[in-house]
């Protein structure tokens, strides 16, 4: 596979005799071969699209994901407008909350009221208001009729100077799943007297990286997540003309690790007396002109013990609920959302890559030679994925066929073939 000659020789000629060399190179290779190669090929791509659907290979690419970003992105995120209030396990074991479920919804009402002292943006409170009653019964449980009414009356007032987001928790119609109903909530019934009262659903995508948008209903009305009701209530222009860009799929966002947000534990706020102006004073600057989201961050067992409740995987770890919301939000507002690549566009550029490097590996060469094809083509593939990881979102499952390919290379060459 040479061409010698001097500088002024034909260099189609060269490049023919070349080609010419190539081709018969892989014609002289059996079917039994070429069979091999095409399982190992197409099997490979399959098993690396299902190590890719399992928790643990998901948890694996959200961390390659959040250090591939953080190791080459120029713009390394932060937040600017949201704050958090976490009911943390003190808050919850050893607090105010009591340890019950569902949360205390007086003692959420005095936290709703005093962080509105602090003359917020947005209030957001991430936390359960399902109803349980059946049909035709009252709005939550009985034996927390009157605490619900004072969290109710609570949001009433502080939504007429200000948006407040309620969580609503949402379902499948059917067995298609194809469309969705809303579960019934506590305040589904109730006079609010201004437009300031959203409600957003919390349910979180099976990849965490995408970014929930407003979700088309049975009956065709359409209902924000969680954090497209943030961030409409402070830029709804921006957020529809992603909207129309995303229309396709859930865009792709950056995400940033909990340590950087500003939080406070709600006993820190529960703790201020809006009748004293040093406390308003401080209130106002911890929170004020703030997107302020109210969440859960205990643990499950007991105080800081079990896993977290209502914690989930993500690019920097596992974090709760709250902390996904919050990125949500963030990313939305701050243009930090991707377009995703189609899923055939990126199966497509993983064949063609494994396709080149099986070929590659049949050649007679040494295996030196292949070794450093794989490494050339991996590296280019890392540019390519850099495009996908940052602004597509997507990872390619190329090293699964790669390795098989390259195993029955080494294979072959033991063999003598």
């Amino acid at each position: 596979m040479s061409c010698s000659g001097s500088l002024t020789s034909d260099l189609k000629h060269c490049v023919r005799h070349m080609a010419e060399g190539v081709r018969h190179q892989l014609r002289s290779r059996s079917r039994s071969h070429w069979l091999v190669v095409g399982v190992l090929l197409f099997g490979g791509m399959f098993a690396g699209h299902e190590l890719g659907q399992s928790d643990l290979w998901i948890d694996l690419r959200y961390s390659l994901y959040q250090s591939f970003l953080q190791g080459i992105s120029f713009r390394e995120p932060y937040p600017k407008r949201v704050v958090l209030v976490l009911i943390d396990d003190q808050d919850f074991w050893n607090g105010k909350f009591e340890h019950r479920t569902p949360l205390k919804r007086d003692v959420l009402a005095e936290l709703l009221l005093k962080i509105d002292a602090a003359n917020p943006e947005v209030i957001a409170l991430d936390v359960d208001l399902r109803s349980h009653a059946g049909p035709g019964g009252q709005p939550g449980d009985s034996h927390y009729e009157g605490e619900t009414q004072k969290l109710l009356a609570a949001v009433n007032s502080v939504s007429k100077r200000r948006t407040v987001v309620l969580t609503k928790s949402i379902r499948y119609a059917d067995a298609t799943h194809r469309e969705y109903v809303a579960e019934p909530s506590v305040y589904d019934n109730y006079p609010f007297e201004g437009a300031g009262v959203k409600p957003g659903y919390v349910t979180l995508p099976d990849d965490i990286r995408r970014v929930t948008l407003d979700l088309k209903m049975q009956g065709g009305a359409h209902l924000d997540s969680f954090a497209s009701a943030i961030a409409r209530a402070v830029d709804a222009r921006s957020l529809e003309e992603m909207q129309e860009r995303e229309e396709d799929a859930l865009p792709y966002g950056t995400f940033i690790a909990p340590e950087k947000f500003v939080q406070y534990p709600a006993r820190e706020v529960l703790g201020a007396n809006p009748d004293l102006p040093a406390d308003v004073e401080k209130l106002r600057k911890m929170l004020g002109f703030k997107i302020v989201i109210v969440g859960g961050a205990w643990h499950q067992y007991g105080f800081k013990r079990g896993p977290m409740r209502d914690g989930h995987a993500s690019p920097v770890g596992r974090i709760h609920g709250a902390f996904i919301h919050a990125n949500y939000a963030e990313a939305l507002l701050d243009s930090r959302t991707y377009r995703p690549m189609r899923e055939g566009v990126a199966v497509g550029i993983e064949f063609v890559f494994s396709a080149v490097l099986a070929l590659v590996f049949s050649l007679h060469i040494r295996l030196a030679l292949k070794f450093a094809a794989a490494l050339f083509l991996g590296t280019f593939l890392v540019g390519v994925s850099y495009v996908s990881w940052q602004n597509l979102g997507l990872f390619f499952d190329f090293f699964v066929p790669v390795v098989l390919l390259l195993g029955h290379a080494v294979i072959d060459k033991m063999r003598g073939d």
